[in-house]
């Protein structure tokens, strides 16, 4: 299976305000076919924290998100 690389932005807000600057940019690599939930469940476990997390797409130089 391919892998991609995503690189996360996290917006602290809420119960993530105290987060530390280190781990408000970080780069996850998944498997293409990878769900949804592997992939906040992933980040989560980096936070330390298990909250519901919203997740955005945006690509570079595009005004469209999903």
């Amino acid at each position: 299976m391919d892998e991609i690389t995503l690189n996360c932005l996290i917006v602290p807000i809420g119960k993530l305000m105290n987060i530390p600057c280190v781990k408000v940019m970080q780069a996850i690599t998944v498997e293409k076919d990878e769900s949804y939930i592997m992939i906040e469940a992933t980040i989560q476990s980096r936070l330390g924290v298990e909250i519901p997390l919203k997740l955005c797409i945006i690509q570079a130089g595009s005004n469209s998100q999903r």
